[in-house]
């Protein structure tokens, strides 16, 4: 079985993805992907950090899906037991905040 880190949204559900994507922050990777609460039905774009997950934004599910779609960087995808995770990477910073500065104010 494939290693998952758990983290928890605002809501209070808790959620999962690949532990690579923690390497990759590690490493200075800056990496956003989208989930959603089972609690709420709220959508939101997650960007884990060296300690703990900022939420850049959260919103319903086709705006969210929208807004990821709109980011300027690559998306890669894990394949494991659990099934397929996709996320988009960033090399650094300023690739990072340059991406997310095109998203719509308010749903940030």
């Amino acid at each position: 079985m494939a290693l998952m880190t758990s983290f928890k949204l605002p809501c209070g559900s808790k959620n999962f993805y690949p532990e690579v994507i923690d390497y990759l922050t590690r490493k200075g990777s800056y990496v956003i992907f989208q989930t959603l609460s089972d609690k709420t039905n709220t959508a939101y774009l997650i960007s884990p950090r060296k300690k703990g997950c900022e939420v850049v934004a959260k919103g319903v599910i086709l705006d969210i899906v929208g807004l990821y779609g709109e980011l300027d960087l690559i998306e890669e995808e894990v394949s494991d037991s659990n099934g397929v995770f996709f996320y988009k990477v960033a090399n650094n910073q300023e690739e990072y905040e340059k991406s997310i500065s095109n998203l719509v104010p308010d749903q940030i």
